[in-house]
C-alpha cells in the first residue's frame, strides 16, 4: 500500500525498543520435534524486519 501511494510513511526515525524473548526447554536427551519446530519458527519470525525498509529485526 505504501508503494501504491495509499499509505504514507511517518516517523521514519522511530523504532520499537528491543525486547528479550526466552524459550526454556529441558536439557539432555532428544528434543521433541514440536519444541524444535517452535524454536525454528520463533527464530525465523523474530529475526525478520518488522516492515519493508526496516533493517532491525524484532
Amino acid at each position: 500500500d505504501v508503494a501504491e501511494g495509499r499509505l504514507e510513511t511517518v516517523m521514519t526515525d522511530w523504532r520499537l525498543p528491543p525486547i528479550a524473548l526466552h524459550l526454556v526447554a529441558p536439557s539432555g536427551g532428544p528434543r521433541p520435534a514440536r519444541v524444535s519446530a517452535l524454536m525454528d519458527y520463533l527464530a525465523k519470525t523474530f529475526s525478520a524486519p518488522l516492515w519493508p525498509g526496516d533493517t532491525v529485526g524484532r
